[in-house]
């Protein structure tokens, strides 16, 4: 039987630059896309494997609990130039959804209790792929 599997992914870091200004607020959204992402998300959005497996694909913010920031986001995607067939299929959602995965910049894949979890250090250490 067919599924959709729902993926989560992060507005800011994962598609979004942030731009040379940085956070500016949740309704100000002055970057570029991270280049690739609207092609991979065209490709999401289209997905179907051969048992007829498609993808969900719901973006999530920390400005997503605003929806005068739903709709920045969606402006500045449409403005960026997704298409509209892509715009038409993603979800945006303003609490954070249940998902078969997670995309952020911000994450850490917890392995289970034999691999145990980040030290306490490694976490004060951490910086996003965009600090590095």
């Amino acid at each position: 039987m067919a599924r959709k599997r729902t993926i989560c992914v992060d507005f800011d870091g994962v598609l979004h630059d942030y731009g040379p200004a940085g956070w500016r607020g949740p309704l100000v959204i002055p970057g570029d896309p991270i280049p690739g992402a609207f092609e991979w998300l065209e490709e999401m959005v289209d997905y179907e494997d051969r048992e007829g497996n498609t993808f969900e694909v719901c973006i999530y913010s920390s400005r997503s609990s605003l929806p005068d920031a739903v709709v920045a986001m969606k402006d500045w995607l449409a403005k960026h130039g997704l298409s509209a067939n892509a715009y038409r299929k993603i979800r945006f959602s303003t609490a954070k959804p249940p998902a078969h995965l997670s995309i952020d910049d911000r994450g850490y894949q917890f392995e289970g209790p034999r691999k145990g979890y980040p030290s306490c250090e490694w976490m004060m250490q951490f910086k996003p792929w965009w600090k590095e």
